[in-house]
């Protein structure tokens, strides 16, 4: 009977306490569907920057596909190729490693 009477005196404290914890460890929790939402977001911003790459790269295909003298550029780069009065000359970046053995 005490207890039909503390339920009786504090029913919307009860009813708010209650509530409160079905928002936060229910299936609806509120910190769980903000985490996910902004991961979405951030999914949906790398979706929307690989999607212009590939429409940069598409117009590159197209151009490279209707330029005679972009084809040859490409290809000259591709596998080191010259045309016959040029000279091509190669820099290459020192390694980590032979800045150690540089050091020591």
């Amino acid at each position: 009977m005490k207890i039909f009477e503390f339920i009786r005196r504090h029913k919307y404290i009860l009813t708010i306490a209650l509530f409160a914890l079905i928002l936060l460890f229910g299936n609806g929790r509120i910190f769980t569907n903000r985490e996910m939402k902004q991961k979405i977001k951030e999914k949906e911003k790398v979706i929307e920057q690989e999607r212009a790459k590939i429409d940069s790269l598409d117009l590159y295909i197209e151009n490279l596909q209707q330029n005679p003298l972009l084809q040859e550029e490409y290809i000259r780069n591709r596998y080191h190729m010259k045309k016959p009065d040029e000279d091509i000359f190669f820099v290459s970046r020192p390694d980590n490693r032979d800045k150690k053995k540089a050091k020591q």
